[in-house]
């Protein structure tokens, strides 16, 4: 008598499982849309808790930065966007730029009316409207102060300042006319520099590792969703 071993494999389930990855996988769209969201959501979180609590007083930049991420997809890339205007410079910083550094000469000044020929840089003292401290055009009266270095990057200093009469005409304005001086025991206000520099702070987005682990959760929960 012939006595025969017959071993059997149902490999259906696996097959299933292998027929649901490669259809998850050929969705990538899907997949990127669902990458795109979860990296958003990580890099809000970790502005909220890096960032947004050291805000200047009544700023509200970093958490304009948080809000205004925006996600998308396509079939080759999962991509986010901070939009945010400002906050390129302070990622990458002002190695790149000309010089080196940020320079004047690109916009209209708020308190002359003329092309800048110095950058405002404000102080604690400058008020804030709109989560923003305001240029010196809307920060109230304010006085020039010449730097005593001469030719050196910061070239003066705006003040508080109060406004006077002219009691004699001169070239700035005849007898009568409005002029503005310091402030006794004013505040300082902006910092007046041909050029800033930026140190770039890569800490402003998570860690490589932990974006690569949270794409990748999303990849693993992306595929799941195929094989229930």
């Amino acid at each position: 008598m012939s006595v025969q071993i017959n071993v059997s494999v149902d490999a259906s389930a696996s097959i299933a499982s292998l027929e649901a990855k490669t259809k998850a996988l050929l969705e990538r769209g899907k997949m990127h849309g669902s990458i795109s969201k979860v990296i958003t959501e990580l890099t809000r979180g970790h502005l909220n808790s890096k960032y947004v609590p050291n805000e200047k007083r009544g700023t509200t930049f970093w958490a304009d930065v948080r809000d205004g991420i925006t996600a998308t997809a396509t079939d080759r890339l999962a991509t986010i966007t901070l939009n945010e205007p400002g906050v390129a410079l302070r990622y990458y910083g002002s190695g790149g730029l000309p010089g080196g550094g940020v320079t004047p000469g690109k916009s209209i000044s708020s308190y002359t009316g003329k092309l800048t020929r110095a950058l405002a840089i404000p102080t604690e003292h400058v008020p804030v409207s709109g989560g923003r401290q305001v240029r010196p055009g809307r920060a109230g009266l304010l006085a020039f102060i010449e730097s005593a270095t001469r030719g050196g990057e910061t070239v003066g200093f705006l003040v508080e300042a109060e406004e006077r009469s002219r009691k004699r005409a001169t070239k700035y304005g005849p007898i009568g006319s409005k002029y503005n001086v310091p402030k006794p025991g004013g505040n300082l206000m902006f910092v007046l520099r041909t050029i800033t520099r930026h140190k770039p702070d890569k800490n402003i987005l998570p860690k490589d590792q932990e974006l690569i682990d949270t794409a990748a959760g999303a990849i693993a929960a992306h595929i799941a969703t195929y094989e229930t």
